[in-house]
């Protein structure tokens, strides 16, 4: 496990074992003399502006175009994008409000509150609020041809054909086809598209 769970972790035993010593269940708190291991900050991966034309080219008619082209220029985080539903965008004013994400937990994906627990305003460049017109209208196709099958309570903008949320492994394994695909460097996640819009 990496550094940072092992800290992680001493942290959850450390407070717990410091409530069993203000019980007086013992004496004094076995946790403080542990060595941690050191957390080295791994170097932002990022897209430069020549691979960020090649990457747009290679995800040109992908069925998950408009959202890899969403994080990359909204910068919004993995279960954002997976969680965000239409009552956040506003098309008039150009924004997103962020304010859930969908996360894996014990197995089911659940639409949670953001990583702070906060929520915050993207504002949108004309070019992401006509990718987003784009998601409505195929959408609302992808609706039309599934009839009863079609179920959306939730009203995720990005979904499969059925409207069901996407799967965080679909979008990584697709990323990673797509990234190799087009000669880019393998260390790219889908993380790397939020650091390339913080550059």
């Amino acid at each position: 496990i990496s550094p940072k769970t092992v800290k992680n972790i001493h942290g959850i035993l450390h407070h717990a074992l410091d409530k069993a010593v203000q019980l007086r269940y013992i004496a004094n708190n076995p946790a403080d003399g542990c060595s941690l291991p050191r957390i080295e900050k791994k170097e932002l991966s990022f897209l430069s502006g020549d691979e960020i034309n090649v990457f747009m080219s290679a995800v040109q008619g992908h069925k998950y175009e408009r959202m890899y082209l969403t994080a990359l220029f909204t910068g919004m985080r993995e279960g954002e994008l997976l969680g965000l539903c239409w009552d956040a965008v506003d098309m008039k004013r150009g924004t997103i409000c962020i304010k859930r994400q969908l996360q894996l937990v014990n197995g089911a994906y659940k639409l949670l509150t953001t990583k702070n627990s906060k929520s915050r305003t993207i504002m949108l460049t004309d070019y992401v609020i006509g990718i987003l017109r784009e998601q409505r209208a195929a959408q609302l196709e992808q609706r039309l041809r599934a009839g009863d099958a079609w179920s959306n309570p939730e009203d995720f903008v990005f979904t499969d054909e059925h409207g069901g949320h996407i799967a965080r492994n679909t979008l990584y394994v697709n990323f990673k086809r797509l990234v190799k695909a087009a000669g880019l460097p393998e260390t790219l996640r889908f993380h790397s598209l939020r650091h390339s819009y913080a550059v």
